[in-house]
């Protein structure tokens, strides 16, 4: 019987898809076996007889292989009275539809005659859930080779239950392995269409790799599955932030945090989005409701106490960021903003010990020596501040700005050939700068060279500085 080992295999295959429905639809579909089928309520009695007498041995093994073993001999014991029934040709290939159409009808009256049946899926279904329960443990310790083990036993007693499927695609996803987290979470949806986490997963992972089009499609569709989702428009606002929407993005990160005014994150990626766009005022609002809903980021306070520095709030800005460097005492960007706060306040020895502070951490930074330069130059400590301009330069001769800098120097050391040296140099890297063009023209001035002075004046007001 060449197509005998086929047929079971692809009966029990497609029972252990529908087994749950069969036992907890048992009540409603009995009685439901069509008139006549004496042979199928025969072959559901002796296979039942064989799950009582073998359940006992194979308690702790999958309960598909009770129902190979009790359906192996009873579809021989009746295979004269099926093809009967049934046609010479039913065990061909060709009718493997009729084949799934009796295993429905004896699944039917075991679900509805026979406990023993129903107790081996009620113990299956434990053993699926043991699995799972191993794989959530292992999940939460890190350890995501055994979780994906454990997963995929449960799914193999299981595989209609969805959870199970995103469970282990969420495993895949925290591995970095986001097409095979995709596939999970495909599978998931396809056992329940309307699982909207199972899109968001989608869309996260699609967004992880990039795709930001496709991504932003599966999370909206998530959405409206499930408005009240509100991380959705959490990673609505991710995606827009990654295509440079910044506005969009803000509406997602607002309407998420209106969403649920209690999630910390919600209140930082509004408030980080404001402050990128340098809106401060509402930017400090939102770190505000960011901290005191206990968000724990300490990159938050520096870039809060940015905030109240370019807002003239010099106060509040020291405290922030004297808070950050308590937090975090060994990043160097702690003192240097603080002592941009000390600079601006024109406390300048206080801002020199912070940016000493933060040179020692990380001596890396031209700006570091930028601001040493401009503090020591209003202490008028001139041999200090040429010192650091020209180490900044040294460090970083792309920047114009420190070169209009070490010209004002200059000039206010009384040396403007070398100011228009300097400013020259800047405007190699920018020379649209009227400002600069208007410098040199006052340099030249002052030095008598009246024709050099009208030129460079007449250059600044061609670009658009005023007279």
């Amino acid at each position: 019987m060449p197509h005998l080992q086929n047929f079971l295999f692809k009966l029990i295959g497609d029972m252990k898809s529908r087994l749950l429905f069969l036992v907890f639809s048992s009540v409603v579909l009995s009685g439901n076996v069509a008139s006549g089928q004496k042979l199928i309520k025969k072959m559901a009695s002796d296979v039942c007889d064989c799950v009582v007498d073998l359940k006992d041995d194979y308690k702790d093994q999958d309960p598909s292989v009770i129902l190979q073993k009790c359906f192996t001999p009873v579809v021989a014991k009746y295979e004269a009275q099926i093809k009967k029934a049934y046609g010479a040709n039913i065990f061909d290939a060709d009718n493997n539809n009729q084949l799934y159409s009796i295993g429905i009808e004896v699944g039917k009256v075991m679900a509805s005659e026979c406990p023993a049946y129903l107790d081996l899926f009620i113990s299956q279904q434990k053993n699926a859930n043991t699995y799972f329960e191993a794989a959530e443990k292992a999940y939460e310790e890190g350890n995501y080779t055994e979780a994906i083990k454990s997963y995929d036993e449960a799914i193999e007693i299981d595989p209609e239950n969805h959870e199970y499927f995103n469970s282990r695609g969420i495993t895949y996803y925290a591995q970095g392995e986001f097409y095979q987290a995709i596939s999970d979470f495909m599978d998931a949806i396809k056992i329940k269409p309307d699982f909207a986490l199972g899109y968001y997963n989608i869309a996260y992972s699609k967004y992880e790799l990039g795709d930001y089009e496709k991504a932003l499609i599966d999370a909206k569709t998530a959405r409206g599955m499930d408005p009240s989702y509100c991380n959705v428009n959490n990673l609505i606002g991710l995606i827009y932030n990654a295509k440079d929407l910044t506005d969009s993005a803000y509406l997602s990160f607002k309407n998420a945090f209106d969403c649920d005014s209690a999630v910390a994150l919600y209140a930082y990626n509004t408030a980080y989005l404001l402050y990128t766009n340098r809106e401060y005022n509402d930017a400090i609002s939102y770190f505000n409701k960011a901290i005191n809903l206990g968000y724990e980021d300490v990159e938050m306070y520096s870039y809060l106490g940015n905030c109240y520095n370019n807002k003239g709030l010099y106060e509040d800005a020291l405290l922030t960021h004297t808070t950050y460097i308590d937090l975090n005492e060994n990043d160097y960007i702690g003192y240097y903003n603080r002592g941009l706060t000390y600079k601006n306040l024109e406390q300048y020895e206080s801002a020199i010990m912070d940016f000493n502070a933060a040179a020692i951490i990380d001596s890396t930074d031209s700006d570091i020596y930028y601001r040493l330069a401009q503090c020591n130059e209003k202490l008028d400590q001139m041999e200090e501040a040429k010192e650091m301009y020209d180490k900044a330069i040294r460090m970083y001769s792309d920047n114009a700005e420190y070169y209009d800098a070490r010209a004002s120097f200059h000039a206010h050391s009384g040396n403007l050939e070398h100011a228009i040296e300097d400013a020259n140099l800047s405007l190699d890297l920018y020379p649209d700068d009227c400002n600069v063009y208007m410098d040199i023209s006052q340099w030249y001035d002052e030095l008598n060279q009246k024709e050099k002075s009208h030129e460079a004046r007449k250059k600044a007001l061609e670009l658009g500085c005023e007279e």
